[in-house]
């Protein structure tokens, strides 16, 4: 998760003036759906970004030998668990790369960034390795009992640029990953390491059980620029990063601390688990702020996002009955824990609104984007609510299990002063789904979740793993489109002329196309979309395929038409 985008208002008064929304109204509906793992014990898909594009990579962590790989840097899994990168088409429906990544201990993938300028994805997260695949890198030993770690691969996923061990002699983990506009790398995590490596640091040493730390690297990962660690006297848990492109970085998380560092703060400490935000100046040394975010219950953050003038998106869940609100769409805690999200104005100590956002079960907001110019905010996380609030949904009742239930996502936009939802769904099958991240970049674009799911029924579409792999949880990987009740089956696919849909699959990696008991054809690749509709009016769909990188329509035994660019979606119907 890293996009930067455009405008958004610096204070509450301001937010009346935003036109409504930026995104199309109209049902939520699945543009593409699919598992991803093996039959070992646990696959997770953790962090999910996007390219220029739209091409998808996600990483996270596998137990399965038989996890899919294709163009590898790295085949095989090494032991225990391998941290995994994968990249998807801009469809979601094919596999342009996947690759193990680890050593002969257990290694974890918890975030990506992908820079397109410098032809690079990065990845962070956690190592048990000792044998950890390192190149190029500022530290080339584990420095303890697990560290952070820190990569970059070519967006082919075919090698390492560089990769490198962060930590000192204790536990550390990598938890969010950024980059700025000049390709300086940052790194937010936690440590409980006293030898933790720093430079140029707000604060120099540990001060609780665990602390967060920042750090920011050269473009060439070969040194630090700065290292700090971030904490009070009890255990702080980072959980997000921002960075903006002049190299301010925001870092939300959790922390137990009643003596976290307070910089013109929005609100001082408050008993148990509060929520924090926290803005770094450019060169580490100093905070432009750091608040606490919560009531008098327990309170944590789950995610962070930061637009271009500096408005921090803060997704998160809270047990507090007074967590504070402004502008709220929800201005109550409806019981257990609710999802929340807040959008905190530049200066830091003031909002532009705040809200709870969930039923009568257990909510927990865990990731958060925003778009435009307009305030908006696009929110997932999990559910145990029957009556979650759902609007306009793909998936309009709850059915999954314990402990987390359900994923949920959302689309929220201030109506005038108020923060009100567009859209919302449940998403997920019967058993456990939980979302980690997710990515969008623009209107008439997919939002994209990643997660994990033990549900043999977790919804899919255009599947590039139709089921589940057989171990304990697989991950997911789902788009969610907006559009008109009928958008879900804009196509006619009926291939036959009996006026009823067929049964019909495309397979991306072969190009192959089955109808059953009608057709079998080749057209397409794991590039295409399938874009199957009755191109020539004689009322039976052909089978086609949609490149968004070239803008290439293909239909079967029609003539080839260029039209949209990598930038579209395609959208056939009849429309004269």
């Amino acid at each position: 998760m890293r996009r930067t985008v455009l405008i958004t208002a610096l204070a509450g008064a301001l937010v009346s003036a935003l036109p409504r929304t930026l995104f199309p109204s109209g049902d939520l509906w699945l543009a593409a759906s699919t598992f991803l793992g093996g039959a070992g014990g646990a696959d997770v898909g953790w962090g999910i970004d996007l390219d220029d594009e739209k091409n998808i990579y996600v990483v996270g962590y596998t137990y399965s030998s038989d996890f899919p790989v294709v163009g590898a840097y790295q085949s095989t899994r090494d032991w225990d668990a391998d941290a995994f990168v994968s990249k998807f088409s801009s469809s979601g429906t094919g596999l342009v790369f996947s690759t193990f990544l680890g050593g002969a201990s257990s290694d974890y993938g918890y975030a990506i960034a992908v820079d397109p300028p410098h032809g690079q994805l990065l990845v962070t997260g956690r190592t048990l390795s000792c044998n950890f695949p390192v190149l190029n890198g500022f530290q080339s030993t584990c420095g303890g009992n697990g560290d952070a770690f820190v990569a970059a691969l070519p967006t082919s996923g075919s090698s390492l640029i560089v990769s490198s061990y962060l930590g000192g002699e204790a536990d550390d983990k990598g938890r969010g990953i950024g980059i700025d506009q000049y390709g300086y790398v940052y790194v937010a995590g936690e440590t409980s390491s006293d030898d933790f490596p720093t430079l140029s640091c707000y604060q120099g040493s540990r001060q609780g059980g665990v602390d967060g730390f920042l750090a920011e690297l050269f473009p060439a990962g070969s040194s630090l620029y700065y290292s700090t660690y971030l904490g009070g006297s009890a255990d702080d848990y980072p959980s997000g990063l921002a960075v903006r492109p002049a190299g301010f970085a925001f870092v939300a998380g959790t922390t137990k601390s009643g003596d976290f560092p307070e910089v013109n703060a929005y609100q001082g400490n408050n008993a148990g688990e509060s929520a924090f935000v926290s803005k770094f100046a450019a060169s580490g040394s100093y905070l432009h702020y750091s608040t606490y975010l919560g009531g008098s219950g327990d309170d944590g953050a789950g995610g962070i996002f930061v637009d271009s003038y500096d408005a921090a998106y803060v997704a998160g869940f809270t047990l507090s009955p007074d967590f504070p609100t402004f502008n709220a769409y929800q201005a109550s805690h409806a019981g257990g824990y609710d999802a929340f999200v807040t959008c905190l104005g530049s200066p830091g100590f003031t909002l532009i609104y705040s809200s709870y956002f969930g039923g009568s079960g257990n909510d927990y907001g865990l990731a958060v984007e925003a778009e435009g110019d307009y305030s908006e905010a696009f929110l997932c996380g999990a559910t145990m609510s029957y009556d979650f609030p759902a609007l306009l949904p793909y998936q309009a009742t709850f059915s999954g299990g314990a402990p987390y239930g359900d994923a949920f996502f959302a689309h929220l936009a201030p109506d005038g002063d108020i923060l009100r939802p567009h859209s919302s769904t449940y998403l997920g099958g019967t058993a456990d789904d939980l979302p980690h991240d997710l990515a969008l970049d623009y209107a008439g674009q997919p939002a994209w979740l990643v997660g994990e799911t033990n549900s043999q029924d977790f919804p899919v579409r255009w599947p590039f793993q139709p089921t589940h792999g057989g171990g304990i949880t697989d991950a997911f990987v789902t788009g969610l489109d907006w559009g008109s009740a009928s958008a879900r089956n804009q196509y006619h696919t009926d291939f036959d002329g009996d006026g009823v849909s067929d049964i019909a699959i495309f397979r991306a990696a072969e190009g192959l196309w089955s109808v059953r008991s009608v057709t079998r054809a080749y057209l397409g690749n794991s590039l295409d979309a399938p874009v199957p509709a009755d191109y020539d009016g004689d009322g039976v769909a052909e089978i086609a395929t949609y490149r968004p990188r070239a803008g290439m329509w293909a239909v079967l035994g029609l003539p080839r038409v260029y039209f949209g660019s990598a930038w579209d979606q395609a959208r056939p119907a009849d429309y004269n």
